[in-house]
Formats: C-alpha cells, structure tokens, sequence
C-alpha cells in the first residue's frame, strides 16, 4: 500500500470518529491530504462558517 494512500485514508478515519459529526463529515468529504491540510484550512473555515449562521438573527416572517 502507497504510502500518500495510507496517510489519505488515516486522515479520513481521523476526522469520522470526531464527536462534532458535521465537522467530520465535511472535512472528510472534502478529501484532505494531511493532518495539517485538514485541521488549518477545512476546520476552522467550517467551523467559522457554522458560528456565523449560528448567530445570525432569524428572520420572524420567514418563521
């Protein structure tokens, strides 16, 4: 087994047993590379992103 396929496929199994099941379903979807790919890019940007909508005000007419 390559080595690159190995490291794709640890990482993919990483992020599958987080216990944020969102974050680790779009990380791992999004096929990282690396550890470090994955936690400084992928992460944090859903992790914004998820915070963003969590604050954002809910429109009342919308319900």
């Amino acid at each position: 087994m390559p080595y690159t396929y190995a490291a794709e496929q640890a990482v993919a199994k990483f992020f599958q047993g987080l216990l944020d099941k969102e974050v680790g379903k779009h990380v791992s979807l999004q096929i990282p590379t690396s550890m470090v790919d994955a936690m400084h890019y992928r992460m944090k940007i859903y992790s914004h992103v998820q915070s963003a909508c969590a604050a954002a005000p809910m429109d009342p007419q919308r319900g």
